[in-house]
């Protein structure tokens, strides 16, 4: 009787710290999930289920309502586009037909490549 009510209380400590792993992982999850690419990332995915139901043509992906606030942020927290300013790229913004702002040339790319 006295080994099998150690077993038991063996095992609820066993479950008792797979519960708080389990805790620290969901939390690291959702401050990553919480981050403005993250959260970008989401909202493009969402756009592209919609493009691939059967009974839609075009979707025309308006701006995010807080897209420059994002990436305000995702800058001074050293995620935005910013991050490697320092370093030279050999494409300038006109290189791909456009004079306007990379992410949304990309997101009418992929638009116009899923019609």
């Amino acid at each position: 009787m006295a080994a099998q009510s150690k077993r038991i209380g063996e095992s609820k400590v066993i479950a008792a710290r797979a519960e708080v792993e389990s805790a620290k992982l969901m939390r690291q999850a959702a401050d990553i999930l919480s981050s403005a690419p993250a959260m970008q990332i989401r909202y493009l995915e969402a756009m592209q289920a919609m493009a691939k139901s059967a009974n839609s043509k075009v979707i025309f992906l308006p701006g995010a309502p807080n897209i420059a606030a994002s990436m305000a942020l995702a800058d001074q927290v050293g995620e935005g586009a910013n991050q490697n300013a320092g370093q030279s790229s050999k494409y300038s913004d006109n290189d791909f037909g456009g004079n306007g702002s990379g992410f949304q040339q990309a997101i009418n790319s992929r638009v116009v490549e899923t019609i």
